[in-house]
């Protein structure tokens, strides 16, 4: 037993551990801590003074994030940094693609929607990220200015109502599965599909961003701040949203500065002993083989 997997039991078993000084202090209901778990605690106990103490110097209050020195080079994070190295590893790959799409009925000013989306990629620096590699092979983050005409746009003919949502599909999934290239491609996607034929004529709006530049919950914000931004410049009103203090590859830097040297060594040392032995592979049960290639899918 390890002592993440210690630490495990004794949460469920409602037993709390602290650390005074040197010593370890145990708060438990009665009865709770029996001789299995004393004999572990006992074997254990050195390796969980120190997990303890790595977890209070974590906890200790952290600097106040600054905006990075735009002059110098730019850091990814730690999370961007991996997700560089899996497309690396996988160039091409849709696996990082997070796509959405959105119908509009009624009239659509596109001309606003224009104005509304390149104010948030101006807003927000990171949607506007690219990778590049420094002298030393390590990637570093540069960002584009936005172009003049950011929103894509296609047109469709549906010719029978029955086939309207196999085009839409094919259509969108085209979109959406097109791959990026970190290094030099703008890493988002705005394609608006104009629908008509036999069907009411409205439009389809896809977006697709890379991974590196977004996740799910602020992906949703980006889609929100588009609709309320749209919806003031249509009503003649200025921008709701204020700039921003700091963007994200500010908090990359801190990140870096934070966790780095002996200490980011510690921690990967510590990661390294507790995960030794595990298996390479997570075997889950699936619903369907496991194919020799990944897919994306």
């Amino acid at each position: 037993m390890n002592v993440l997997e210690l630490l495990s039991q004794l949460r469920q078993a409602k037993i709390q551990l602290s650390l005074d000084g040197e010593k370890l202090k145990i708060k438990a209901p009665q009865g709770a801590v029996t001789p299995e778990i004393k004999e572990n605690l006992k074997a254990l106990k050195q390796e969980i003074i120190e997990f303890l103490r790595e977890s209070q110097k974590t906890a200790e209050p952290a600097l106040q994030i600054t905006p990075a020195d735009r002059s110098a080079e730019l850091p990814l994070s730690y999370t961007q940094k991996a997700v560089w190295t899996l497309d690396k590893l996988n160039p091409g790959s849709i696996a990082y693609n997070l796509p959405m799409a959105f119908k509009f009925t009624g009239n659509l000013d596109i001309d606003v929607l224009e104005r509304a989306v390149q104010t948030v990629l101006k807003r927000h620096e990171s949607t506007r990220l690219l990778v590049v590699e420094n002298d030393e092979g390590e990637p570093v983050a540069q960002f584009n200015d936005v172009g003049d005409q950011v929103i894509r746009q296609h047109h469709l003919q549906v010719e029978r109502a029955a086939d309207y949502e196999a085009q839409v599909r094919e259509t969108v999934d085209a979109l959406a599965t097109k791959p990026f290239d970190l290094s030099s491609d703008p890493l988002y996607r705005f394609d608006l599909v104009a629908i008509q034929g036999d069907v009411e004529p409205h439009h389809v709006f896809v977006i697709c961003l890379h991974h590196i530049v977004s996740d799910g919950l602020s992906q949703n914000l980006l889609v929100r701040e588009i609709a309320i931004i749209y919806g003031a410049l249509l009503q003649g009103q200025p921008t709701p949203f204020p700039p921003l203090p700091i963007q994200y590859v500010d908090f990359a830097a801190w990140q870096k500065q934070m966790l780095s040297g002996e200490k980011l060594d510690r921690e990967i040392q510590f990661w390294k002993d507790q995960l030794q032995g595990v298996p390479s592979l997570l075997a889950l049960p699936t619903d369907r083989p496991r194919p020799h290639h990944l897919q994306g899918r």
